[in-house]
């Protein structure tokens, strides 16, 4: 609402690394230097961003460590991101992707992501979330936010409302070869 705008992208660094970058724009029209906001070592990259109505901003991005692939965030408040990524979700070798990320004008957040339902790879896949809370300033524990097991989902969207109430949605597909049948699924959280 005040006109300050933020924006996040991956960025090669060397042989098998890659970082997220942010760069914030002021309402002014301003720009500020460009910083790396991952400080992790190895393969970053689907950053996405969110800004509150105080102009405090979330990011999250999919995270390659050396053993798994995770979603990790960082926090942009009063003038400068965390010094240090937190890991979002608690999953332990398993295969996450497509994060996305909603911010309310609160501040509070809520990321989905692709999460393989095992370590096998071509198994089926999940849609997991986590709330961030503005107020203790801490990410809760990850959850999957549906409970059918008949098919892969991919494609996960958010939308957190003032209250804290959020809708997601994803694509779902069930059955395989000429059977599949892949729709649009919601689920509510309040």
């Amino acid at each position: 609402p005040d006109g300050h705008a933020m924006v996040v992208w991956r960025q090669n660094s060397g042989p098998a690394q890659s970082d997220i970058w942010a760069r914030r724009i002021a309402a002014d029209g301003s720009v500020a230097d460009a910083e790396t906001i991952d400080h992790l070592p190895r393969s970053a990259n689907e950053p996405q961003v969110a800004m509150d109505a105080q102009g405090r901003a979330i990011a999250v991005w999919r995270q390659f460590t050396g053993f798994r692939v995770g979603i990790y965030a960082n926090r942009y408040a009063e003038g400068q991101w965390g010094p240090e990524a937190v890991q979002v979700e608690e999953g332990v070798g398993t295969v996450t992707s497509q994060p996305q990320l909603s911010v309310n004008a609160a501040g509070d957040a809520l990321a989905v992501w692709q999460q393989a339902a095992n370590s096998t790879p071509g198994t089926r896949t999940d849609i997991w979330s986590n709330r961030f809370a503005q107020e203790s300033d801490k990410w809760g524990t990850a959850v999957p936010i549906e409970n059918d097991d008949a098919g892969s989902m991919t494609l996960p969207r958010v939308a957190l409302a003032a209250n804290g109430e959020a809708a997601a949605v994803w694509q779902q597909t069930v059955g395989t070869g000429a059977t599949a049948l892949t729709s649009a699924w919601a689920s509510l959280q309040t």
